[in-house]
């Protein structure tokens, strides 16, 4: 294997112009989907007294954190390219005698030491014979500088490793500095840092002008059957770190859009587009025991399920799961369990008929389950949520079912074999309540029920204790003009959830605490929200 070439991003101030002008280096990936291991975090001890304390400004938790978060931003934008990050082990950063591509931290590059005013080099090789295609390349961030990660103008001394990822994985995908061309441009890859702190245009065109611009194709989705019954799910948590997050799905692309939660800010994200996908996201579960959320879709034509396995806002993998016998739908996902690995309930609805089935983890690659508990429960309940009334720690949840009449009960197992049941009676709107929302809404460690009433404009709460009786909130009106969009715990455990509200002209979201005044209107940009976008699962 042959070097090519070292391109490197310096210190400077930079002026720039909104000029479209993105250079090429001639050289691309044959596979669509390269692999780099991000090795920031194992070669961080190299930084030494620059080692910044951990989180980052922006609340990422690890180096390898904003890694992941640059990859999945230049994935959002490109089609016939979805680089793949993966968290790597090698101290040494990057080794290219490995043929791997890696990312890491250093004080040289090639054998040669990086100077002083040299943030990252990427070093791009290609295979004797073929120099427009690219070899396994490595990116060297400079052991130098004090390591950080925020938005907006440069601070001192940190650097944003964020901007600097960005950059340099542009080299990587095969673009070249603009600025060195005889071109003043508004762009990430001119040669010397600034306080663009994102993708432009001009890089975005670049890279589209490679690999095309990420399209989907709009699905035809037929109607759910009429045993699909609405299940509420909990939040997912897609990167572990205790926060739950946010999936939004697009109607009119069916593409998928995850917002990686650090508070109110969006500390990663990514866009999945989904082809001709006829499912819907029926919940969010760890079901590989990695402490990570997957999503799990329920087919809506022959009741199939296909889980996600996920890290952060990156799709790693899929698998299918059949249902145990014909006529059964999935009806419930969560750890009953509390062995960390979500299990799955399915319902026969003409016969009432409940099983259990207990995940035993991946073999062989696909997901291995057993039946420990069935109950003809009749066709008079209906299963509405998986939650954490207890309080306990780890992943153990209870199932929450409704009545015909309104009334509710609660399952609480003995690891999955046997089952407490506790009634609670009536919701607070009778039969006509429907469950919107679960999550732990006054901070004290229980997942809560959020009701609402028949006319979609009254919501009340049921704070729960256990296995004793809820204290039921009296009903109040939903904010004008919004519609209820979700709930999550995005500042982490043991604070209460955040409820979001949609305003159904603009799309934009509204948060706010229950029995607070909402905050200022919520309208990030990536993905730009409008009324297509909607957090999932859907339950009005």
């Amino acid at each position: 294997m042959k070097r090519l070439f070292l391109i490197a991003l310096a210190v400077s101030a930079a002026l720039a112009c909104p000029v479209e002008g993105y250079v090429l280096e001639d050289i691309v990936w044959a596979t669509p989907n390269p692999t780099i291991y991000d090795n920031l975090t194992a070669s961080e001890a190299k930084l030494g007294a620059n080692l910044a304390t951990f989180p980052l400004q922006d609340g990422s938790l690890s180096y390898d954190q904003v890694f992941d978060n640059a990859v999945a931003d230049w994935n959002s934008y490109l089609q016939n390219l979805q680089i793949q990050a993966v968290d790597g082990t090698d101290p040494n950063g990057t080794n290219s005698s490995n043929s791997l591509s890696e990312a890491g931290f250093a004080s040289s590059a090639s054998g040669s030491d990086l100077s002083g005013d040299i943030l990252a080099v990427t070093e791009i090789y290609y295979y004797p014979g073929n120099p427009s295609t690219f070899a396994p390349t490595d990116i060297v961030f400079n052991t130098a500088y004090v390591w950080n990660s925020y938005r907006g103008p440069l601070q001192t001394p940190a650097i944003d490793l964020r901007r600097v990822a960005l950059h340099e994985l542009g080299h990587f995908i095969g673009l070249g500095h603009p600025d060195q061309a005889g071109q003043t441009v508004n762009a990430i890859m001119n040669s010397v840092i600034s306080n663009t702190d994102d993708l432009t245009a001009d890089d975005i065109a670049g890279g589209q002008s490679l690999y095309g611009a990420r399209t989907s194709v709009t699905p035809s989705l037929p109607s759910a059957p009429a045993d699909t019954q609405p299940f509420v799910s909990r939040a997912g948590d897609f990167n572990g770190d205790g926060k739950q997050d946010l999936l939004l799905r697009n109607s009119g692309d069916s593409s998928v859009a995850v917002w990686i939660m650090a508070g109110l800010a969006i500390n990663g994200y990514g866009v999945i587009p989904v082809a001709t996908f006829p499912y819907r996201v029926f919940g969010f579960a760890d079901l590989n025991g990695d402490g990570k959320s997957d999503v799990v879709w329920q087919s809506l034509v022959d009741a199939s399920v296909t889980i996600w396995f996920m890290n952060g806002a990156q799709l790693l993998s899929s698998v299918s799961v059949n249902p145990p016998a014909p006529g059964y739908n999935l009806a419930a996902v969560g750890d009953l369990d509390g062995d960390g690995l979500a299990d799955l309930v399915w319902r026969n609805l003409s016969t009432g008929d409940t099983v259990v089935m207990r995940n035993t983890g991946l073999v062989s690659g696909q997901l291995s389950f057993t039946q420990t508990y069935a109950q003809n429960v009749g066709t008079q309940q209906r299963l509405i949520a998986a939650a954490n009334l207890t309080g306990e720690g780890g992943t153990r949840v209870e199932l929450v079912w409704q009545a015909q009449d309104g009334s509710v009960s609660a399952w609480f197992f003995n690891n999955a074999s046997s089952v407490s049941p506790v009634a609670f009676g009536q919701a607070s709107a009778g039969a006509g309540a429907t469950l919107q929302g679960v999550a732990d809404l006054n901070g004290d460690g229980k997942d809560d029920l959020l009701w609402l009433d028949p006319s979609g404009r009254l919501v009340s709460v049921w704070y729960m204790n256990g296995t004793g009786a809820p204290v039921r909130a009296a009903f109040q009106a939903v904010p004008a003009s919004l519609t209820f969009a979700g709930a999550a715990n995005v500042n982490g455990n043991g604070t209460p959830a955040e409820v979001f509200w949609k305003d159904a002209q603009t799309g934009a979201l509204t948060p706010s605490l229950l029995n607070h005044p909402p905050q200022p209107v919520y309208q990030p940009t990536k993905p730009a929200v409008s009324p297509l976008w909607t957090i999932q699962p859907q339950h009005q």
